[in-house]
């Protein structure tokens, strides 16, 4: 009767640790998972940021992250494709445009001050390289993710 009774303590530990490793590794998921760069983007090919990396900001935390774990809704849709982050509803900054540009294919971004638009670096091509500074409407849908360690 006593072995019983200690096997059954036995069981109940290793299904307590069990349980407790789970959890464990249901946070470190969580804790790995993608964040979103909501208040600013700046990927590695520009400015002071070392190349394969991007700075993803989400408001609260500045993160450094590997450029090609950047996507764009899902990882199918990497940043490095430069069709994939695209604002719509755009004015060039320096107005030489009258009224709203279709789309911009964003290569970075950042929010104002206070938060009223996103002022972007990009083109009116998804192969353009010459990059014009553009003010956005703060409703875009299709904002960065990157999975960072």
């Amino acid at each position: 009767m006593l072995s019983a009774m200690s096997n059954g303590k036995a069981s109940s530990r290793r299904m307590i640790y069990i349980l407790f490793a789970g959890m464990i590794i249901a946070l470190s998921i969580n804790l790995s998972s993608a964040i979103t760069c909501a208040k600013s983007f700046q990927p590695g090919v520009l400015g002071n940021v070392p190349p394969g990396k991007a700075l993803c900001d989400t408001g609260l935390h500045t993160h450094t992250c590997e450029f090609n774990h950047c996507y764009v809704v899902s990882p199918s849709h990497p940043v490095s494709d430069r069709a994939a982050i695209a604002f719509r509803s755009c004015r060039r900054v320096d107005g030489s445009e009258s009224g709203p540009v279709g789309t911009v294919y964003v290569a970075s971004f950042v929010t104002s001050d206070p938060p009223k638009m996103l002022i972007t670096n990009g083109s009116e091509s998804p192969k353009g390289t010459l990059l014009q500074q553009y003010y956005c409407p703060m409703d875009q849908v299709r904002l960065p993710s990157c999975n960072c360690a």
